[in-house]
């Protein structure tokens, strides 16, 4: 304004100064305040000598940054780059201020200031677990609760707040994700929860209720963003094995909110929409990148769990998630596999007619479709079933390129097969419902006492007969991760369902179950398992005596299994198909260099017995058909069928486990890593900071 009207030669021309040019950027408050707390400089140290002035001072210091949103970046840049020495110096009452204030706060009636504290401590946790101090343990206590003799009270009040606020209603669904949040981060801070001892308070102070009620949740969409990680804390929890689990204890109880988790369950397995999950949509966003650090075994960023995928682990869990990154899809499947499990293995409700109906589903529904009164836990029990059988089928098939994590679903769901198939209830249903339609088949009463009742139509039985079949026709060497524990969960369920047949009566006729694919893989595993090579691998020995037992009991208990001569003609020709390998076995198994004492054990179970009698009965017949050395299935049949099975002694043995199913190391190892795979997949959700617009919808 001040050149309006002047001639141009007397107006005045302003240069801009190498200063204005490059003017600092405005600092970010929250960056601002840390600087300060970090550099020892803030109100947190002038004020404390102050009295009730100071306290005063430092109160409004700390409602003030609460109410700024979290720089989580900057936070964490905070900790990283302080060094161990540092921490455990002149920041160590810095982080104890820290600690101290945010459980403090988790009590604040303004829910962004509660959110900002959960978050902020989150971060601190997963930074400090990072480093490497002398003395891990004493020193994470020392520096999170302010001491070691106060470590009992700071996590009671840490667990039992955050518990307080899952079960309130009134509570966003934000602050309840991040007081999960917190949870998973102590749990994750080591590879495996057993080696946690931060973890134990957890187990000292339960938080059972408050992790079932996010399962209570009202509205459908809000539980949806909570009940996965939700989950994978209860999982977690259920891992424990280094004292008494209170939270096993509580599902063991009758009491346990069976239809709570029942819905999660359900909820989880079921089929993604079609709508692709946004940005806007997710509840955590980030692009931070993954650091290397560590706690008793703390690798990367992801607590534990590999830096990026297809990293190798201690465990020897390498590329385990493959080409599933990111898929929200199998990180759900995944968790309510594994909640399945436990409420299957654990709960008696699950194992009761409370949730297996006796006859068909149609009787549990009232007139308009709805559950009849009572009866709601069997519908949603068909619901899960119906997608564990879908997604057991999706595992089975895609075993060869699926890698590690596909193996560890596919064993968890022969192990859940498992544990159905030899409880009373479970195993009735199974046999008896029809696998396609899903609705049980009226069975009539048997009035005619030793005379089996045939199962025409495919049962739910037959199905995972075939599961089993084909996870036992794979080769283990077409892939390193197909190891002897997969192909020994596949024939256990082989031969449990064949001996619940026996013992119940029934059989299961050729049109609902293809026998000879369910012979052809026992035979095939007990081929490979002949190579000298093969049966020194660990689990083998173990896994030859079950197929070669099951083998065994089959030919002994034929005319019990299945109705017709048919069935027999197949099953001996099949037998006399792999002779030579089945004889192999045996000359493998007699001279294993286990020793003595190793092979003790199996001298009673890998035994030729029936198919030594077979191959006697049959042998000069095939010989006479101009056969030479080992016969083909078409020219063993022909044998078979011109000799006839007249006058051939069989023996009736019992193959299968010799106990109902308990949890062992394998299992347990099973469980902690598939678990590990899921935290990883859903790393991105995890580590990720809280978008603006939800807080400020607050």
């Amino acid at each position: 304004m001040q050149n309006q009207g002047l001639p141009a030669s007397r107006q005045i021309v302003v240069t801009p100064t190498k200063s204005d040019n490059y003017r600092p950027g405005f600092k970010e408050k929250f960056v601002s305040l840390y600087e300060d707390i970090f550099a020892l400089r803030s109100p947190l140290q002038t004020a404390k000598d102050q009295g009730i002035q100071g306290r005063v001072t430092i109160g409004r210091f700390w409602d003030e940054l609460l109410l700024l949103k979290v720089n989580e970046a900057f936070l964490s840049q905070c900790i990283s780059k302080a060094s161990e020495e540092q921490l455990q110096g002149n920041l160590r009452p810095v982080i104890n201020d820290l600690f101290a204030t945010c459980v403090r706060y988790f009590g604040d009636d303004n829910f962004i200031r509660v959110a900002h504290a959960l978050e902020t401590l989150t971060v601190l946790l997963r930074e400090i677990f990072k480093k490497r101090f002398n003395e891990q343990g004493s020193t994470i206590l020392t520096l999170v609760a302010g001491a070691v003799d106060n470590a009992d009270s700071f996590f009671k009040r840490l667990i039992t707040s955050i518990a307080a606020l899952l079960t309130r209603d009134d509570v966003p669904v934000l602050v309840k994700s991040l007081g999960i949040k917190v949870y998973l981060t102590i749990l994750t801070a080591t590879t495996n929860v057993n080696t946690n001892t931060i973890a134990s308070y957890l187990f000292v102070y339960n938080a059972f209720d408050g992790i079932t009620a996010v399962f209570n949740v009202k509205l459908s969409t809000d539980r949806r963003k909570l009940e996965l990680d939700a989950s994978l804390v209860l999982i977690l929890l259920l891992l424990w094995r280094e004292s008494s689990n209170p939270y096993a204890e509580r599902l063991v109880s009758p009491a346990a909110p069976i239809l709570p988790l029942l819905n999660t369950v359900a909820s989880l397995l079921s089929p993604p929409t079609d709508t692709p999950i946004s940005d806007s949509d997710s509840l955590f966003n980030s692009n931070r990148s993954a650091n290397d650090g560590g706690l008793l075994g703390y690798i990367s960023s992801f607590f534990g769990l590999g830096s990026y995928i297809g990293d190798t682990s201690s465990d020897g869990v390498s590329g385990i998630v493959g080409s599933k990154t990111s898929d929200v899809w199998w990180c759900n499947t995944s968790a309510g596999l594994l909640l399945l499990y436990f409420l299957f293995y654990l709960n008696p409700v699950v194992k009761s007619a409370q949730v297996w109906p006796s006859s068909n589903l149609n009787s549990v529904q009232g007139p308009s479709g709805l559950a009849a009164p009572g009866q709601a836990a069997v519908l949603l029990w068909s619901e899960i079933m119906k997608s564990f059988l879908s997604i057991s089928k999706e595992a089975v098939s895609q075993l060869a390129t699926s890698g590690v994590s596909g193996v560890l679903r596919a064993k968890l769901c022969f192990t859940i097969f498992r544990c159905m198939a030899e409880d009373r209830v479970a195993s009735d249903f199974l046999l008896r419902c029809d696998s396609q339609s899903y609705v049980a088949s009226q069975v009539p009463t048997n009035g005619l006492i030793g005379i089996p009742y045939v199962i025409q139509f495919k049962s739910i039985s037959s199905l995972m007969l075939e599961l089993a079949a084909n996870v036992l026709a794979l080769k283990p060497e077409a892939a390193s991760y197909l190891d002897a524990d997969l192909f020994y969960r596949a024939a256990a369920l082989v031969s449990i369902i064949l001996n619940s047949l026996k013992t119940k009566g029934l059989q299961l006729s050729s049109t609902s179950l293809n026998w000879l694919a369910v012979w052809d893989g026992l035979l095939e595993t007990c081929a490979w398992c002949g190579e000298e090579k093969d049966f020194q691998r660990p689990g083998v020995p173990e896994l030859a005596s079950l197929a070669l037992g099951t083998v065994e009991m089959c030919l002994g208990s034929n005319p019990e299994l299945w109705a017709g001569p048919d069935e027999t003609e197949r099953l001996h020709a099949v037998v006399m198909a792999h002779m030579s390998s089945l004889e192999q076995l045996g000359q493998t198994s007699a001279a294993s260099p286990y020793g003595e004492a190793a092979r003790a054990p199996l001298r009673g179970r890998i035994q030729l017995v029936n198919v030594l009698a077979v191959k006697y009965h049959y042998e000069v017949q095939i010989a006479g058909l101009g056969v030479r050395g080992q016969p083909t299935m078409e020219q063993a049949l022909l044998g078979v069928r011109k000799k006839g099975t007249s006058n051939l002694k069989l023996k009736s043995t019992h193959a299968g486990p010799g106990h109902s199913y308990t949890e062992g190391t394998s299992d347990l190892r099973m469980l902690n890593n598939l678990a590990r795979a899921v935290l990883f997949e859903n790393r991105k959700q995890f580590t990720a900071g809280t978008p603006k617009q939800e807080l400020e919808a607050m």
